[in-house]
């Protein structure tokens, strides 16, 4: 069976199936908050999926979801499912929140974005649970702020500004032997550079506003202005230098991201 180009993927993923009399090419966008059912049974099979009231979500969340596991799960294997929220910060705090009670720990790395960073610090003891943060690149940093009561273990693939980039393979290892879940933020490499599953990430989070739609080509056009309006500056970031995946690895980490010429055009 032919495996779908991940370009492929990143357009059509989600969408639902082309049925009916003139089938729209854009999944219509979906008004309506509550739905009407015909019977108790058949609003019961509703409730019990999930469906029919919008705070569980309507049909563009489900083909959002459809769209970023698929991504996810490319050449990956095993099942894959997202959830859609609010915001990067709300994915953050379910994954936490669903595993770590009163009492439990957290393990960070100290350059996560800064409000997962506040968050985990001045939020999560209000709930009685503790974080310490440490440099993940640093294995034995990790292992010896666990403890028997560490749940959760959060890093980023490409911190912002620094673009540091995990072992994430060793640092799975060493979160999962002392029966830990790793979160990774994959918000700055998206699926179409790399996918976590595949490197040992129990849980993968997104904050879809940054480079999964127009706000980085609003971000890259305020940064294509500076740099033009101050040609002494030496353009420095994502934004502004093409890279590429390359699965060779290294002493430091077996990801490595390099510099690639654009492609003409």
């Amino acid at each position: 069976m032919s495996v779908a180009h991940p370009d492929t993927i990143a357009v059509h993923a989600g969408e639902p199936p082309s049925e009916g009399q003139d089938p729209p090419v854009t999944p219509p966008i979906t008004l309506s908050s509550a739905a009407g059912y015909p019977d108790l049974e058949t609003i019961e099979a509703a409730m019990v999926a999930h469906r029919g009231y919008g705070r569980w979500g309507t049909d563009n969340h489900r083909q959002l979801e459809a769209a970023v596991a698929a991504l996810e799960s490319f050449e990956v294997g095993g099942k894959v499912e997202a959830l859609a929220v609010a915001s990067g910060m709300a994915a953050i705090g379910i994954a936490i929140l669903t595993e770590a009670n009163a009492g439990d720990h957290v393990v960070a790395a100290k350059d996560c974005y800064g409000t997962t960073l506040t968050f985990l610090r001045d939020d999560l003891p209000r709930f009685g649970i503790t974080a310490s943060f440490v440099d993940v690149q640093d294995l034995e940093q990790v292992r010896s702020a666990m403890t028997e009561r560490t749940r959760v273990v959060i890093c980023e693939i490409c911190t912002n500004p620094l673009i540091r980039v995990p072992d994430l393979q060793g640092l799975a290892s060493v979160v999962h032997q002392a029966g830990a879940l790793l979160v990774a933020d994959n918000t700055i490499p998206t699926p179409a550079l790399f996918r976590p599953f595949g490197a040992g990430a129990d849980v993968v989070v997104h904050s879809a506003q940054v480079f999964d739609t127009p706000w980085e080509k609003a971000i890259k056009q305020t940064d294509d202005d500076f740099f033009r309006d101050n040609p002494g500056v030496k353009p420095y970031g994502l934004t502004n230098i093409p890279l590429a995946y390359s699965p060779a690895a290294t002493a430091e980490s077996p990801l490595k991201f390099v510099q690639q010429e654009k492609p003409e055009r």
